[in-house]
């Protein structure tokens, strides 16, 4: 079981400013590869109240590029009522919830003014290389919205930022490449119901199959050697969209403003003109509240067959056998191989580069490992 850090959210975030621009904030102030590195990341606070499942989920994903292990939300009423809303009954009777002991301890603490959050860019090459919105100045040739941190939240405001922006009179420029991959078929059909559909290709958007398009650059969606994205996916390192590309992360509400003149933009203004009444409405799910929850507590089985738990597990016979430890070893089935060193903190895209996933077979990636970390790697 790895070490946990908390990071602990307090007070509520602006409008507009949602789980992509949160994390963002977490990596700014606390980088990645330190606090969270080789360790599990829980989200707490009393600023999760103002947070639905899918800031939640942008947050928890991105913990990956924080540098845990994984990241976790205290489960509460928020979490009851988007499970309330799932059609299986399996989700629906049988979910339990957990929560740390009043006196868990961490191995750090770190709090974020959620009030203090607003629109932010991650730079290329790191999703840690943090700046304001209004510091990037940069040309765009390519604008993304999608991928799993993007979820039906993010798709809906974007949505209505590209209505408001329609209203103040802009206009899209005829330049630059623009494209919204909702995450699943039912994201997609409701952005059809509510007309959100119609004002991305108004936009100039592609609608783009579901799935991970760009953020992976694979199949037809690669982004072009030198080309310059803006993108609401996870992550923005080098050839992650692309062979020479350069990807820059922000929210989905950012990627919006920033399409009609294809330049990083401060979505600020187009953001306060959208009707906050429309907007929940259309969220739906996330303003119901459920019962009361009841957190329960874990005494996982660790062998069914038998019913046996960890409270009630006999540990005696391993500390008899640690004489074990003393005996020889029988080195005949040992396999035998060069190791090639590598730096610290060592990133799965540097290992087969996104584009190259899942492959066709085993041989067929281990042809790519490295490709561009360290071509001369499967010579060797």
């Amino acid at each position: 079981v790895p070490e946990t850090v908390e990071i602990r959210f307090v007070n509520a975030p602006p409008f507009g400013i949602g789980g992509k621009d949160i994390i963002l904030d977490v990596l700014r102030q606390l980088k990645r590869n330190t606090v969270a590195f080789e360790r599990a990341v829980e989200y707490t606070g009393p600023g999760l109240k103002y947070m639905s499942c899918d800031a939640r989920f942008a947050c928890a994903n991105m913990a990956t590029e924080f540098g845990g292990i994984a990241g976790v939300f205290e489960a509460d009423e928020i979490t009851a009522a988007y499970i309330a809303k799932r059609k299986s009954p399996e989700y629906k009777k049988h979910s339990l919830y957990f929560k740390a002991d009043e006196d868990a301890q961490y191995a750090e603490s770190h709090v974020i003014d959620l009030s203090q959050v607003d629109s932010l860019v991650a730079l290329y090459p790191s999703p840690d290389n943090v700046v304001h919105v209004d510091e990037a100045k940069m040309d765009l040739d390519g604008c993304f919205i999608g991928a799993c941190t993007t979820a039906e939240e993010d798709l809906i405001l974007a949505g209505l930022v590209l209505e408001a922006g329609f209203k103040k009179g802009l206009v899209p420029v005829k330049n630059g490449n623009r494209r919204v991959t909702p995450g699943s078929v039912p994201i997609l059909a409701k952005l059809r119901r509510l007309g959100l559909v119609d004002v991305y290709e108004r936009a100039g958007f592609q609608i783009g199959a579901p799935g991970c398009s760009y953020c992976l650059g694979i199949a037809a969606d690669v982004a072009g050697d030198g080309e310059v994205w803006l993108s609401s996916q996870n992550r923005n390192f080098k050839n992650r969209m692309g062979p020479g590309s350069i990807a820059n992360l922000a929210s989905a509400a950012t990627v919006a403003a920033s399409s009609f003149n294809m330049r990083v933009t401060n979505p600020r203004e187009l953001l306060d003109m959208i009707d906050r009444e429309r907007f929940n409405r259309m969220l739906d799910i996330w303003m119901d509240k459920a019962e009361e929850i009841v957190i329960s507590e874990p005494n996982p089985v660790l062998e069914e067959t038998r019913g046996e738990t960890i409270a009630a597990r006999d540990t005696s016979a391993v500390a008899e056998s640690s004489d074990d430890a003393a005996q020889p070893v029988d080195k005949t089935n040992m396999i035998t191989g060069k190791v090639q060193r590598f730096g610290d903190n060592v990133d799965t895209d540097a290992i087969i580069p996104a584009q190259f996933m899942p492959g066709v077979s085993d041989e067929d990636l281990g042809t790519h490992a490295f490709q561009y970390y360290r071509p001369e790697f499967r010579e060797k």
